[in-house]
């Protein structure tokens, strides 16, 4: 279906959407335990949408931060991470912020470190702020 939606957004103009839809599918495809294919498609439509990806820019450094970590590569999905950290905190995106914080955490925990506990507590801080009932993403 994202595929679809992609290729019909393309079809009528909205690369825009095309590119969320790129992005819902690079996710999907993380999820779904093939993270090359994650970052293949990030690589596409970010390139395809040039200056518009920046829209999504922490979302998208996110989930190449999470593919990269899949695949192995964990210092290259924390330096993503990091600077979609940046950008999110620069913006003012408060759920990217807290989203780049978990995967962080998930990401450092696999590589066999502990978790900041000051990320952990931004990150609950800030789900708590933004009103989003959850359970505590992550404890220390």
């Amino acid at each position: 279906l994202l595929d679809e939606l992609k290729e019909r957004s393309l079809q009528v103009g909205e690369p825009m959407s095309a590119l969320n839809a790129s992005i819902q599918l690079a996710d999907s495809k993380l999820r779904q335990g093939e993270p090359k294919e994650g970052l293949r498609i990030l690589d596409e439509a970010v390139g395809a949408a040039g200056d518009m990806a920046q829209v999504f820019a922490p979302m998208i450094t996110r989930i190449r931060g999470c593919c990269f970590a899949d695949v192995g590569q964990l210092d290259d999905g924390l330096k993503q991470i990091d600077e979609g950290l940046g950008m999110a905190r620069d913006q003012g995106l408060l759920y990217d912020e807290a989203l780049l914080l978990v995967a962080r955490n998930e990401i450092i925990t696999r590589a066999g470190d502990d978790p900041d506990p000051d990320d952990v507590k931004t990150a609950n801080r800030l789900f708590d702020e933004m009103d989003i009932r959850r359970e505590p993403v992550l404890t220390v």
